[in-house]
């Protein structure tokens, strides 16, 4: 049996968000062509998680982008974005954007309690370890998909008239309490809970913290 013909190609290296379809027409490939040389990246675009991605890409589409680089990458971190973003947000199960953790289940844990814990749905957490029921058992490893974290910039924790020691911020869209605890040390969900008089672990941007 004849091997399958590796087409010609190059490598870049792409630390940003990266629409492959932008990128072809403004490089004079195709789409096809990005995405056999990239199979393992998904919905065709490079998410925007601080990490370096080295990508292969068509030979003949080196010149052009030589000629105008930053344009063509600036290009291609813009179009298609939010749609990718949202969908990525929506869809039951995708990991688009998303970086892997593994958790061990503990004694009194159920599927609900480790979705809020995480700020992702159960039915994320199934489909991600492949479960058609909601059982779990003490020990178990469970796969889960979490966003990057954020550094919480100085201008949004502020001082507040409460007291000097106190801090709010400010939620962000995609914000969940587990990520906001994990960016301060020292700050449970519980404690956030508690301060803010929160019944669940739903957070509204623009919505304001007591954190300390």
């Amino acid at each position: 049996m004849a091997r399958e013909q590796v087409q010609p190609h190059d490598t870049i290296q792409v630390q940003q968000f990266l629409h492959f379809e932008t990128f072809a027409n403004l490089t004079g490939t195709c789409l096809e062509d990005m995405q056999r040389l990239n199979p393992s990246v998904m919905r065709s675009a490079l998410p925007d998680n601080g990490k370096k991605h080295v990508i292969k890409i068509p030979i003949w589409s080196k010149a052009a982008l030589s000629l105008n680089r930053q344009f063509i990458l600036d290009s291609a971190s813009k179009i298609g974005r939010k749609e990718l973003e949202s969908l990525a947000k929506n869809s039951s199960g995708n990991t688009y954007g998303r970086e892997v953790q593994i958790y061990r289940v503990r004694s009194g844990d159920v599927l609900g309690s480790i979705s809020e814990r995480f700020g992702v749905r159960v039915n994320d957490i199934k489909r991600w370890n492949s479960l058609s029921g909601n059982t779990i058992r003490v020990g178990q490893r469970l796969s889960i998909w979490t966003f990057p974290v954020r550094s919480l910039s100085s201008s949004k924790v502020l001082n507040t008239v409460l007291s000097s020691d106190t801090k709010t911020y400010t939620v962000q869209p995609g914000d969940t309490l587990w990520e906001i605890s994990k960016r301060l040390p020292g700050v449970s969900i519980e404690k956030i809970k508690t301060l803010n008089s929160l019944k669940n672990n739903k957070l509204k941007p623009g919505q304001k913290l007591i954190l300390g």
